[in-house]
């Protein structure tokens, strides 16, 4: 139990976290665990998000963010359908509170049941520990 427990801390850590090892150390390796140093407040995300557009492709939506000074820290998209939806999460500051964007893809794959392609914004909202707190109000205005 107190190893399920050891491993749990480790992960939720990791996760709200990024690594960074220090440069020119070659002997040896050392883990510092650090902030996201571009985590945003809820509500300046609600303003930036706030100017996406419904069926903003992803490179689209991920340039946007990433001028308005938002990005992810932890690349990585869920997807739990074979990747025709997928989720992409930017960190905040304060308690383990996210922005959330969902994405569909609109081109099926040409063959088989993976290859999804083209992902159009769908929704974006505000989590915090895995719950929706605030959705936006994205646009239909090009």
């Amino acid at each position: 139990m107190n190893t399920l427990a050891a491993l749990v801390i480790v992960v939720a850590a990791l996760s709200f976290a990024h690594a960074q090892t220090p440069a020119g150390v070659t002997n040896r390796t050392l883990l510092y665990i650090t902030n996201p140093t571009n985590a945003a407040s809820i509500s300046n995300a609600v303003r930036v998000a706030s100017g996406l557009r419904l069926r903003m492709t992803a490179a689209d939506a991920q340039k946007y963010m990433r001028e308005h000074g938002m990005s992810q820290t932890n690349l990585f998209s869920l997807s739990l359908d074979r990747g025709r939806t997928l989720t992409c999460f930017y960190p905040l500051t304060g308690d383990a509170s996210s922005l959330v964007l969902k994405m569909q893809c609109s081109e099926p794959p040409t063959s088989g049941l993976f290859g999804w392609k083209n992902p159009l914004l769908e929704e974006a909202y505000i989590q915090s520990r895995g719950t929706k707190i605030v959705s936006i109000l994205l646009t239909n205005a090009p």
